[in-house]
This record gives C-alpha cells, structure tokens and sequence, in this order.
C-alpha cells in the first residue's frame, strides 16, 4: 500500500517534477498524500520578518526544486543573500537553517504552510534566543 502511495504522489507530480525524485524509495521527498510536494512550493516568495519591537524586514525567498528536492536562498532587499540548508517538509510544515555569513549567525525558521492561500507563516530563532515572527507570500 506504501509503494502504491508513492507511485501515485509521483504520478501527480509530474507536471512538476517530471520524474525528479520518483525512482523507487525516493518518492518520500515528494511528502506523504495530502502534504504539500517540494514541486508545489518551488517559486519566489515575498517575506516580512518581525522583531519583537515591532521592526519589520523585507525579504525574498526563493525555493528551487533540485533532483526531486527544495534548496534556495533568502535575500534582502539591499542585496545580500544566504543560502537555505537543511530544509525539511513534513505535517504541513516548512523547517530550514539560513547562515548570514556577514555575523556568523544562524536563522531557524518553522512555519506551517497554507497552499491554498499561498502563505507560510512562523518564526525564526536566532542563535542568540532571539524569537521573531515570519510571513511568506507567493510573489506575483
């Protein structure tokens, strides 16, 4: 019943991900029946961050679908840009790790991800215990 599953998700994501990842044992990276795939998060996001004063950051998100997996970078408006690591889908959440390499510092963002309305939304930490909130729109 599980590879059946499986050839199913890698069925529907065709149009997406035309084969990426669908060799047999690897369909998990496409998310189990009804989760989000990686295909369908792939894109540029729009992403405001906020501090707890209240000081709002703008950045882009861009998610890419690479051999059946999401990778990408965040980017200020200014410019500056950091790779995603560790990104990780399951139960309807997003995780990953960006490195801002300009202070050696560590951003862990989680959020839950809302297809139908084309928004991430939850938080990040930074190295230091500092707690901020996210919200992540697709760019038109």
């Amino acid at each position: 019943m599980q590879m059946l599953e499986a050839l199913l998700a890698c069925i529907l994501a065709l149009p997406f991900a035309a084969f990426a990842g669908c060799e047999a044992g690897t369909a998990a990276s496409l998310g189990p029946a009804g989760m989000q795939s990686p295909a369908s998060l792939a894109g540029r996001w729009r992403m405001v961050t906020k501090d707890s004063a209240g000081t709002e950051t703008r950045y882009t998100l861009e998610l890419e679908l690479a051999d059946g997996e999401l990778t990408g970078s965040l980017t200020t408006d200014s410019g500056a840009s950091a790779p995603i690591v560790d990104l990780k889908l399951e139960d309807g959440s997003i995780r990953f790790i960006v490195y801002v390499y300009s202070g050696d510092t560590t951003m862990q963002f989680t959020g839950k991800v809302d297809e139908k309305a084309g928004r991430i939304t939850g938080e990040y930490s930074q190295e230091d215990g500092t707690r901020s909130t996210f919200t992540a729109s697709r760019a038109a």
